[in-house]
């Protein structure tokens, strides 16, 4: 029997489908603004008039309140039986009329704000009743919007790796269309490489999902969600369950679905019962069926769909339905603008040109004042922060904040912000902005009490998914209360660092787990910032020179005796070496993850099985070998220590097997795959310094997967060449494998000039140089052919020309990305001068062992990209984070110690 509530004795001579008649009509007119007038009756209901001619005038009120598209607003009625109703009977009757007025097209939209969720429930059901003849029945505005909808054709649907279902899902494939256009919906499982996708389905009830979000984070958003388990809470816990699942995907639609018994009987879906239900309703929303609809129509009345007002406008479609299929990567590309770079003065146009920008204020007698001057030591302060356009009320970036590459499709961006400064706060404060199409973002407000006098240097980092995209400084000081202060002393800004070039292809960026920003204080203290997920941590890492200095030496030792470890991974000194780093590696784990890191873990992220981070250097010095981090317990320092025997095994597969020797008694093995370089995608961009104007802004990243720019191509030639400290006779087996895998010519460049020559005549996308690094600060330079060349300020016709494809470099040689000599970075320069990225070291690698280490690597590399290459779709090739790193393991099993000192510079998102 339907739950009437308080509704009981107002509807007591009702039968069920009156009764549902009934209560639709009373919420459609609360919802249409009509109120009863206690002991007179109602406006639409006067007592004299017969009860045949007020249910007519009910319904036609009715039926001017639907709109158009056939939906009519509810509103569930309060608490208290309020006098003056009409009686049950008369709007039973309303609405039967309406009903032969509608048409079949009416769609009830309940309202639950201002209403408390507990009592929807036996609402929704009664309105689901047949009697009601209602095509949908949803609630409309369950979630606020806030420009998380990325809605967009193809339509993808996706499960968790973990679901039941995955298995299914990754074989099906929708049938071809009968046209040549592609398929407008795509099945697959959620992961890294898809992490935004329209519909996430899971198997579980809402319980269930609520509690394995919490548990584990999603790789993936989505933009709705789909339960096929069930609603199986109600009450106080209905509310706080969906919210849970709506925020840990940033969702704007939670449905969900009561099971149905399959032929079994055991009140689960088949995975042919699901799949052929969700090929449906990607079929009803491709077709430009509004999703309530779809939803209905696919499921009938087992569906509870609490949605959003943006999500129900842009799921239907229309626009993308009556253009052309096409494939996700190319809808940014007819909209996003060319790419451009991300310097001060660009002026992309007075209507986009938007700044980060900021206020201060504090509480003066009772009302808030701006700070323009300077802050004051122990009054607490408001810091507002938003990105917009000039406006004299907030001071500004010197330069725009790109935010004319973003994805035009997109309403709104989510953007995380982060505010630093490392004398005034323990640690960073966190914020939000909501960047519309055009106009300001919303306002991100923190609140700090500055505690120490001087000078004042804040960092704000702009990121997106996870990674960083932009910092800027605010300068000001620090001044004690009543100290006079300079009339020409004003608070300003100036942007540090653009780490992306091109925003163009945000919407299809993978997410990474988190990201840290090397930096110094203005006392030039090395400090480290960091942000994963809803937390964010800075550390002073005074102190920490001295276990990179000794990974550098023991790396360095190696190098100066590669026969000693070249006779197998598991054999010679290769075994004292591990040992050593690893105790190294894990004094670095304790230092940078156990404190900050590990109490993610109550958070849903597993720090040590997540796998992409972004690390940011604003410094040349400040490369520190996050590499090196070993998660495992340190070896004992005992002669009874062995690998693991498993070892090879592991590397091979790419993650240590159950129940191994390493992981049952790691104080008693050491394994390669402990290291982090080894588990790990490490996306590293470092600082770019202004050579010529001091406040100019830092291009970080010159070249990045974007439009139709996604893929390296290795294969096509390459050039090579060699400092005169590498025998000739070593490059040989490198020089052949190449010419044996590439389709174009591999050159030899013996010196410099020649460099220059071939690049700029045959356009390599392959550079492979091992030259030897000499001098220090603005004398730094790499000698090739018995000539040094200095670097500083690299001519672009020295690694890429205009209009060509963007070229991998492996720069390998003698401490060519230099942790322990200052300033001896030659990998800024290179990446001004257009290499797409830059596979480079952290270590010395002499000669013939730095030849070796690049030979392996180019073979796992280019063989990756053949077997990319049986796969037409640029977005399903592997990416070059991944392929590297899996390069790196191949590399150690064939006893290639130095590859673990192999970093890469740039964007770990070019594709294969």
């Amino acid at each position: 029997m339907t739950d009437r509530q308080h509704l009981a004795s107002w509807s007591l001579d009702l039968d069920r489908a009156r009764f549902a008649q009934a209560l639709a009509a009373l919420g459609a007119l609360l919802a249409a603004g009509w109120r009863p007038a206690p002991g007179s009756g109602s406006r639409s209901a006067p007592a004299p008039s017969p009860a045949f001619a007020v249910a007519a005038t009910i319904s036609a009120a009715l039926l001017a309140a639907r709109r158009e598209d056939g939906r009519l607003a509810w509103q569930a009625p309060g608490a208290r039986t309020p006098g003056g109703l009409p009686a049950a009977s008369v709007l039973a009757d309303a609405w039967s009329a309406l009903l032969g007025e509608a048409s079949g097209n009416l769609r009830i939209a309940v309202r639950s704000r201002s209403r408390r969720w507990r009592t929807l429930l036996p609402w929704l059901q009664a309105l689901q009743e047949p009697a009601v003849g209602a095509s949908s029945v949803f609630v409309a505005d369950a979630f606020a919007g806030d420009g998380r909808i990325d809605w967009q054709l193809p339509l993808q649907l996706g499960v968790l790796p973990d679901d039941p279902l995955a298995e299914a899902f990754s074989r099906f494939q929708p049938a071809p269309p009968e046209s040549s256009e592609p398929s407008r919906y795509r099945f697959g499982v959620a992961g890294r490489s898809r992490p935004r996708l329209e519909i996430l389905v899971f198997s579980g009830s809402l319980r269930q999902t609520a509690s394995r979000l919490l548990s584990r984070r999603s790789p993936s958003h989505a933009a709705l969600v789909l339960l096929l388990g069930g609603l199986d809470a109600d009450g106080d816990a209905l509310e706080p369950l969906l919210r849970i699942v709506a925020d840990e995907l940033s969702a704007e639609g939670v449905v969900c679905v009561t099971p149905v018994r399959n032929s079994g009987g055991d009140g689960h879906h088949g995975d042919h019962w699901s799949i052929a239900a969700m090929r449906r309703l990607a079929d009803e929303l491709t077709h430009r069926r509004p999703l309530d609809c779809a939803l209905a129509e696919v499921f009938g009345t087992t569906v509870t769909a609490f949605l959003g007002g943006d999500l129900l406008r842009l799921s239907r479609l229309s626009q993308a339905a009556d253009a052309p299929a096409s494939s996700r990567r190319s809808l940014p590309e007819q909209a996003a603008p060319a790419a451009r770079p991300c310097q001060p003065g660009a002026k992309p146009g007075a209507a986009e040109s938007r700044f980060i920008q900021h206020g201060f204020w504090r509480r003066h007698d009772g009302r808030l004042v701006e700070e323009r001057q300077r802050l004051l030591l122990g009054v607490p302060v408001l810091l507002r922060l938003r990105i917009g356009p000039p406006d004299a009320r907030w001071q500004s970036a010197p330069a725009p904040f790109p935010a004319h590459e973003l994805p035009r499709q997109q309403r709104r961006h989510r953007l995380q912000v982060v505010f630093h400064e490392p004398a005034q706060l323990d640690r960073p404060l966190l914020g939000e902005l909501l960047l519309p199409r055009s106009g300001p973002s919303s306002v991100a407000e923190l609140v700090f009490t500055p505690r120490a006098g001087g000078d004042f240097a804040g960092r704000i980092s702009v990121l997106h998914r996870g990674r960083v995209l932009q910092t800027v400084l605010i300068h000001t000081r620090v001044a004690e209360p009543g100290e006079t202060v300079d009339a020409q002393q004003t608070i300003s800004q100036s942007l540090e660092a653009c780490v992306r070039r091109n925003w163009g292809e945000l919407g299809s960026r993978r997410r990474f787990d988190a990201s840290f920003i090397l930096n110094h204080s203005h006392d030039q203290r090395p400090l480290l910032t960091g942000i994963a997920g809803k937390r964010a941590w800075a550390k002073d890492l005074s102190g920490i020179d001295e276990p990179i200095a000794s990974i550098n030496q023991l790396l360095s030792n190696v190098a100066h005796s590669v026969a000693d470890y070249s006779g197998g991974l598991t054999e010679g000194d290769n075994l004292k070496l591990f040992i050593e780093l690893a105790r190294l590696g894990a004094d670095l784990y304790s230092s940078l993850v156990i404190d900050n890191l590990q109490p993610l873990q109550r958070e849903g992220m597993d720090v040590d099985q997540e796998t992409h981070i972004q690390i940011v250097s604003t410094r040349a010095d400040a490369v520190v070998p996050f590499e090196f981090i070993y998660q495992y317990q340190p070896p004992d320092d005992d002669p009874g220590v062995g690998f693991c025997p498993k070892a090879l095994k592991a590397l091979e597969d790419g993650a240590c097997p159950a129940g191994c020797a390493g992981l049952q008694d790691a104080r008693r093995h050491v394994c390669p795959m402990g290291f982090w370089g080894l588990r790990k995608v490490i996306e590293r961009h470092v600082y770019n310094p202004a050579v010529e104007v001091p406040d100019q802004a830092e291009v970080i990243v010159q070249a990045e997967p974007a439009g139709d720019r996604v893929r390296l191509q290795l294969d096509q030639s390459a050039l090579v060449a060699y400092s005169q400290e590498v025998p000739a006779a070593a490059v040989d087996p490198l020089l052949a494998s190449l010419r044996s895998q590439l389709h174009g010519e591999v050159e030899v460049a013996a010196n410099w000039e020649q460099w220059k020559q071939a690049v700029t005549g045959r356009q390599p996308t392959l550079l492979v140089a091992f030259p030897h690094n000499s001098g220090e600060r603005q004398e730094i330079a790499l000698e090739v052919g018995g000539v040094a060349f200095k670097t500083l300020r690299l001519p672009p016709e020295y690694v890429h020309v205009e209009g060509a494809p963007y070229p991998l470099l492996l720069l390998l040689g003698c401490d060519t990305a230099s942790t322990a000599q200052q300033y001896a970075n030659h990998i800024r320069y290179f990446r001004q001068a257009g290499a797409a990225a830059i596979v480079s070291t952290i270590a010395t690698v002499f000669g013939p062992h730095a030849v070796k280490v690049g030979e392996k690597l180019l073979q796992t590399l280019l063989a990756i990209q053949r077997q990319s290459t049986l796969d037409a779709q640029a977005d399903a090739a592997p990416c070059l984070g991944e392929a590297l790193r899996e390069a790196k393991r191949q590399a150690l099993r064939a006893s290639l110690p130095m590859a673990l000192c192999v970093v890469a510079f740039g964007d770990a998102d070019w594709r294969l």
